[in-house]
């Protein structure tokens, strides 16, 4: 007979595709010991919706946004995913290509937790619609603000005596929180060194006895030295540390044994002494030669007289001098002719030459009496 197989096409759709059957609500026959055979295809087509994106854009104050803090974005279709600030390289992070529909965007705000601050969270678990074409922002921000915690001082207080403690000496400081700081002797100011604004707990202060060595002596370190001690809210725990030097003793070298003394040698026989030249006779002295009688002096010449001096020639009387003529009263100027008189020069020289005749004379009879 004949028969007819159809398929209900409300059943078979799938949300988001498009159904097409083939195959559906033919007729056939069945033969006697036969088999027909109803052949029905389904073919479905995803239905291309509107697609949108999302962007965050993640804002923080006050502190560091740890890299593992974690986002979940949920949407429409069961739309799940998770994402890390590692994730964001240094700028918004952004989904592109989803469907349209409602977004919610959350941080995980025990992943977002720095120790020794509290956070405060604002635009976390937003819901925003993501449209067709467009970008939907999510602006989420974190604000960090410290705990501010008991504080306290810690203060090392250095004595030294019978010596000097070197400038490179090495203090170790250790405390809560795996707190550590190393310093030495050099920056200590008048033997102390001082630290503030630390956080309240048990700190210890050891000193590098190493470092403190001075050669020539050896060294005690006594004290707070390796001790532990409680920092209270304001106060102030004090660590005394005393290094105290001694002369190391010097202890001499063991004496060596002298060599055994070896005994001298026998002494032998000096030689005879050998006769020493009979003297010589020295020859006889000379008698020097006879000395000779000096030449007999010679008589001087007998000195002879000076001429008898010449009587000078009588001077003569110069003559009357003129009377000058009278000044020309016109203004004009006097004659320059040579009105002098010579016979008078003439008289003064012979007299001259009389006075210098008689002194040569009284000259030479007075070297004639010398002689």
């Amino acid at each position: 007979g004949e028969y007819t197989v159809t398929e209900n096409a409300e059943s078979a759709k799938v949300e988001g595709y498009t159904l097409a059957v083939t195959g559906s609500g033919e007729k056939k026959t069945v033969v006697k010991d036969g088999t027909t055979e109803f052949r029905i295809t389904n073919s479905y087509s995803e239905v291309q919706k509107p697609k949108g994106s999302l962007k965050i854009v993640k804002t923080t104050n006050g502190g560091t946004t740890p890299k593992g803090t974690e986002f979940v974005i949920t949407g429409p279709n069961n739309y799940s995913k998770t994402v890390k600030y590692s994730e964001f390289a240094g700028g918004p992070y952004e989904l592109s290509n989803l469907p349209v529909g409602e977004y919610t965007v959350t941080e995980n705000a025990d992943s977002a937790k720095v120790e020794g601050y509290t956070l405060a969270v604002s635009g976390s678990g937003e819901t925003k619609t993501v449209v067709k074409d467009g970008t939907t922002e999510f602006r989420i921000t974190n604000s960090y603000s410290e705990v501010q915690k008991p504080k306290g001082s810690l203060k090392i207080v250095k004595t030294t005596t019978g010596g000097t403690t070197p400038g490179d000496t090495v203090f170790q400081i250790t405390g809560p929180n795996n707190y550590s700081e190393t310093v030495k002797y050099s920056k200590f100011a008048g033997g102390s060194y001082e630290l503030s604004n630390l956080t309240v707990g048990e700190y210890t202060v050891t000193e590098n006895a190493e470092s403190a060595k001075v050669e020539g002596y050896t060294l005690s370190v006594s004290g707070d030295n390796g001790a532990a001690k409680y920092i209270e809210n304001g106060g102030t725990a004090i660590f005394q540390i005393v290094n105290t030097y001694s002369p190391t003793p010097v202890i001499p070298d063991k004496p060596i044994t002298p060599d055994k003394p070896t005994i001298p040698d026998n002494p032998t026989n000096p030689d005879k002494p050998t006769m020493p030249d009979k003297p010589t006779m020295p020859d006889k002295p000379t008698n020097p030669d006879k000395p000779t009688n000096p030449d007999k002096p010679t008589t001087p010449d007998k000195p002879t007289n000076p001429d008898k001096p010449t009587t000078p020639d009588k001077p003569t009387i110069p003559d009357k001098p003129t009377t000058p003529d009278k000044p020309n009263r016109n203004g004009s100027f006097p004659q320059t002719g040579d009105n002098s008189n010579l016979p008078l020069y003439a008289a003064a020289f012979a007299v001259s030459a009389v006075g210098l005749g008689v002194l040569l004379i009284a000259r030479r009879k007075k070297n004639h009496k010398v002689k």
